[in-house]
């Protein structure tokens, strides 16, 4: 990005796996595509209003149309922090998580995500998650986009398969909200 643009870091990642989600029929009656987003470009800024500036630049306007000419579908917000968990470490090589989460409701949405966000911390060891949230007027596919990282797929994946509190409370309470979670991982390139 140019140097005179607000913009912390950027970095690129590419998926290993979209892992099974949640809320598909949600989704399907609400007309919206499922988040199948093989490739994520994440620009951190120092504020909105940088953020916003950043949209506005010559070198995003040129990597957005290198993006949409390659891809059959992109997806593209400014979001502000909705709420954190320790900054995400982007200097290692970790397994990433974007959650593309969607509800009627935003207002019911979060307080899901609240409720839910100690599970993974207490059974999966999570030491970070920046949740981002589309700024009034972006695209409303997905009201939150929660942004996390571990060290491995062994620091969480055996959480999320065999452990039983995962699906009677995480997901039953998303089912129960009306709250469809899409999680893709990603390794940064």
């Amino acid at each position: 990005m140019a140097a005179d643009v607000e913009a912390r870091e950027a970095n690129v990642f590419r998926a290993l796996f979209h892992t099974p989600g949640e809320g598909d029929k949600l989704l399907a009656a609400r007309g919206i595509q499922p988040a199948r987003y093989d490739v994520v470009v994440l620009i951190r800024t120092v504020s909105v209003e940088a953020a916003l500036a950043v949209r506005e630049s010559a070198a995003y306007k040129e990597l957005a149309q290198t993006l949409r000419a390659a891809a059959r579908r992109t997806h593209e917000i400014v979001a502000r922090n909705a709420g954190r968990l320790g900054d995400v470490d982007h200097s290692q090589n970790h397994c990433f998580l974007f959650n593309y989460f969607y509800a009627d409701d935003h207002e019911t949405l979060l307080k899901v995500f609240d409720y839910t966000a100690g599970w993974f911390q207490a059974k999966t060891a999570l030491p970070n998650s920046a949740l981002m949230q589309p700024l009034e007027g972006e695209s409303a596919d997905y009201g939150l986009i929660n942004h996390a990282s571990w060290p491995t797929l062994r620091a969480f994946l055996p959480s999320l398969i065999f452990r039983p509190t995962f699906r009677s409370f995480v997901l039953a309470n998303f089912k129960a909200n009306g709250v469809a979670a899409q999680p893709i991982i990603y390794r940064r390139v």
